[in-house]
């Protein structure tokens, strides 16, 4: 039993020791400007990520996102790879910030709202896109595709603009969901419903109205129709 415990307590550090080598050698490489060679270390590291302290899986997550970031922003990869990757990096920050140290999550919120941007562009671009197309299958790509950009961006920092834009993709779905499975739908709907209502809080001249009186129709809801329709008159 003692020879056992001997064996995982070897085992254990072991795997601390090879964790914290690394995090060092994926932060060095990521300060020498080598950001695959860093996402291949951190990853290694975060093989195990339970086994890290919170300062070390913050360090992680943070060092692999920066890497992200500036891999995509390097041009390294094609234009749709760079926005898998600015999401890839927002997936890593958003952890950094529920680990809720402050000196991480300051630096974590740095990087996250310098990414805005180029998220909100890919959301705005997916769902432009999808408005050229006929099939529906292609539409419905395109309009998941702006949904996961917008997903991110609000969890930075929603605006009327972004709600109002969330609550259009929503429609889209909604309008293809209905015609397989009529609950999918409306769940569509009423998450349509909720993002322009919330983009209409914030803005009273907000593009929303119109889209609001469509799902509201579609899901029965005569209250909102009632309310909504004297605003459009």
């Amino acid at each position: 039993m003692r020879y056992l415990l001997l064996v995982v307590n070897l085992f254990v550090i072991t795997t601390l020791f090879a964790q914290q080598r690394y995090i060092s050698s994926g932060i060095i490489a990521f300060s020498g400007g080598a950001y695959e060679r860093a996402i291949r270390d951190i990853n290694l590291a975060l093989e195990n990520p339970g086994a890290l302290s919170l300062d070390d899986a913050s360090k992680s997550y943070f060092y692999r996102a920066a890497s992200y970031i500036r891999l995509a922003r390097k041009g390294a990869s094609s234009d749709q790879g760079n926005v898998a990757l600015f999401l890839s990096a927002y997936s890593d920050l958003k952890k950094v910030r529920s680990f809720g140290i402050p000196s991480w999550v300051e630096r974590a919120s740095k990087e996250l709202y310098d990414i805005y941007p180029e998220l909100k562009k890919q959301a705005e671009l997916a769902y432009a896109n999808s408005q050229n197309v006929s099939d529906s299958l292609a539409r419905w790509a395109l309009l998941s595709r702006s949904l996961n950009y917008l997903k991110a961006v609000t969890f930075i920092g929603p605006t009327w603009e972004t709600n109002e834009l969330m609550g259009k993709v929503y429609l889209g779905l909604a309008t293809i969901a209905a015609l397989e499975d009529q609950e999918t739908g409306k769940r569509y709907y009423n998450d349509a419903i909720e993002s322009f209502e919330a983009s209409y809080k914030s803005n009273n001249e907000c593009d929303c109205v119109e889209g609001l009186l469509e799902a509201s129709r579609k899901i029965g809801d005569k209250e909102r129709v009632e309310r909504y329709a004297v605003v459009e008159n």
